[in-house]
């Protein structure tokens, strides 16, 4: 318990000083290949809005598009007026999140978020993750993680952009 509070206190750390910056730079897009909630955690502790491709209300379901997305608000309540939201953070899961499962008939792409309780998830099939066995590159190949990786080669591409590598 001691060490998951050190390490959601290191994220809260990050994003103070990434997200919580000017409102004029560009979005902070984030791409990580953690498939634990820490991310999530520390944006929401922080109240900093993110978009991680998922969208609805009681059931969250995936749709990449969404990352295209800017999200605005009202600065003038006579005038259709607005301004995009500050300190905003997309949030792309690379391997996919403990929080995905494959569920028929929902969406495009049957990846539904879900809310886990006391922050783990026993392994099931229905689970969207990538595991490392040696069929990681395959499923890799295939949706959602496909699209994952293109807006991923795009973001990198665009001026100013910068890669941190974080680990081994």
């Amino acid at each position: 318990m001691k060490k998951a509070a050190e390490t959601l206190s290191l994220y809260k750390k990050l994003y103070q000083k990434v997200a919580l910056r000017n409102k004029d730079l560009s979005r902070i897009n984030i791409f990580t290949t953690n498939n634990d909630l820490f991310n999530e955690k520390a944006l929401d502790n922080l109240n900093i809005n993110y978009n991680n491709g998922f969208g609805g209300g009681l059931e969250r379901v995936f749709n990449p598009a969404r990352f295209n997305y800017t999200f605005s608000k009202k600065i003038d309540a006579n005038l259709e007026k607005f301004e995009p939201l500050e300190n905003m953070v997309y949030l792309y899961k690379l391997h996919g999140s403990i929080s995905w499962i494959e569920k028929e008939g929902n969406s495009l792409f049957n990846i539904q978020e879900v809310p886990i309780e006391g922050g783990t998830r026993k392994q099931n099939k229905e689970h969207v993750l990538i595991y490392p066995t040696p069929l990681k590159q395959n499923q890799s190949l295939g949706s959602p993680y496909s699209d994952l990786i293109r807006e991923f080669q795009t973001k990198l591409a665009q001026p100013n952009s910068v890669l941190f590598i974080i680990g081994l």
